[in-house]
């Protein structure tokens, strides 16, 4: 007599694999999580750090002055009343120095808000910066890119006078990136707001 073999799973073996699932989901999910978090940190980072570079080499370019500021909520023209970059960064020429976007002014770049629970501040309560035509700025500064949890690290860009941009990277050995902390260029650590 033959018999016949089944194809298939059995209860118990099906309750065993649904039970491994779960338990590699609830580990996966939250260093995804995590992941996902340092990914918009890094994006808002690069696109600061890549308007900044803009702006310098724009003004070599040209020869005038480039300015970059805080964009205002219509994300039309600068917004001065703050020092929170959240809103987003416009980099633009301006001739008359005013810090407004006029009518004859050519805007270069518009980088939207960062997404939410991203915070930009700049370190000196800089609301805008300005690169000059042989490519210095107007004065050394930093800015602070911190994501919604405590437990993430936050980063930084660095802007030296001769206009310099870099990433803050720990300079005393003690796992914390330094910063420029005031218009002197004296370094301390970065610290999320």
């Amino acid at each position: 007599m033959k018999t016949k073999k089944t194809k298939g799973l059995t209860l118990v073996e099906l309750i065993v694999a649904m039970a491994i699932f779960s338990i590699l989901a609830a580990i996966a999910v939250p260093s995804m999580d995590a992941f996902m978090r340092n990914n918009r940190l890094s994006s808002t980072t690069n696109d600061l750090a890549t308007t900044l570079n803009l702006a310098r080499s724009e003004a070599v370019k040209r020869g005038t002055p480039i300015k970059t500021c805080i964009s205002n909520a219509a994300q039309d023209n600068c917004d001065t009343t703050t020092t929170n970059w959240e809103n987003g960064w416009i980099t633009f020429i301006d001739s008359d120095n005013d810090n407004n976007i006029d009518a004859n002014e050519t805007v270069l770049r518009l980088n939207a808000s960062p997404k939410e629970g991203i915070t930009v501040r700049n370190a000196q309560d800089n609301n805008t910066i300005t690169f000059d035509r042989d490519g210095s700025a107007s004065d050394t500064g930093s800015f602070v890119i911190c994501g919604d949890s405590n437990n993430m690290v936050g980063r930084g860009i660095n802007i030296s006078l001769s206009g310099s941009i870099s990433a803050a990277r720990d300079t005393d050995d003690d796992k914390i990136s330094n910063i420029y902390t005031d218009d002197a260029g004296n370094w301390g650590n970065l610290t999320c707001p």
